[in-house]
């Protein structure tokens, strides 16, 4: 499977460039007035907007995939399902040392939308009922509490490019699950495009805000034919190549000389 980083040549100016921002931002004074959005992600995907206290243009990257098969087999649950309902938010940021308590030190938004899940694909059944947490924000601003107030939520998601779920829409989901929220039944996105809407079955399409994606419109029928053959597809194993035979090296003693 090949995934593909999109402005690849910027990564490294990118990361180099959010630690500058972070610093800066840290120097600032405690007034809300002075704190700034960022949309950039700890996970597989970044993706950093214009700070505008500080003017530093940063280049999108995500993680994606080229095709469905790909996008099969680089996710661990594929269900179709519909959004009944935008539920609560949670802080993505998570503490190194348990991942089961946030990270206060910043806020990572996460928007958890409620999905009635009609079909699945692949993976274990998550039963009829299953919560998707989109990151929608990022805020560099220590939390009082592990529950966001609604005025640090508002600021996170000024400079963000998601695409918010719409209820009752349909969707086919490329899912893996949210690591420390295991007892909720949480789950997030795994490659991009990780969201098709199949509202239409005559016309299923990509929803992502990934650019030059790969994998056009298409019908349901299609897409989930593509899937059934990527599953049945065994992956080849990775050879790993013996260490080489150690080389003996005879150490020569020279005889004692012979007494006098």
């Amino acid at each position: 499977m090949q995934l593909r980083y999109h402005n690849l040549k910027f990564l490294i100016m990118s990361v180099f460039s959010v630690l500058v921002v972070l610093a800066l931002v840290s120097c600032q004074p405690s007034s809300t007035a002075h704190l700034k959005a960022l949309d950039v992600s700890i996970s597989d995907e970044d993706v950093v907007r214009q700070d505008q206290s500080t003017g530093i243009s940063i280049a999108s990257s995500y993680i994606t995939a080229g095709s469905i098969a790909e996008l099969t087999l680089g996710s661990t649950l594929i269900v179709i399902g519909k959004v009944e309902k935008v539920d609560q938010v949670v802080n993505k940021a998570r503490d190194v040392n348990d991942i089961s308590k946030p990270d206060l030190r910043l806020l990572i938004l996460g928007q958890v939308y409620q999905v009635s899940v009609d079909t699945l694909l692949k993976g274990k059944d998550p039963g009829l009922t299953m919560f998707i947490v989109q990151r929608e924000g990022f805020l560099t601003k220590p939390q009082e509490s592990e529950e966001p107030s609604p005025e640090d939520v508002e600021m996170a998601r000024q400079y963000t490019d998601h695409i918010p779920f719409v209820a009752g829409n349909r969707y086919l989901l490329f899912l893996e699950p949210l690591y420390g929220f295991e007892e909720r039944n949480y789950f997030v996105n795994a490659l991009h495009p990780w969201r098709f809407n199949v509202t239409d079955p005559n016309h299923v399409y990509p929803e992502s805000p990934a650019h030059l994606l790969e994998i056009p419109p298409s019908n349901l029928a299609t897409v989930i034919e593509q899937i059934q053959k990527a599953l049945t597809v065994t992956p080849e194993p990775t050879v790993i190549s013996p260490l080489p035979t150690p080389i003996v090296i005879e150490t020569i003693v020279p005889d004692k000389p012979a007494a006098p």
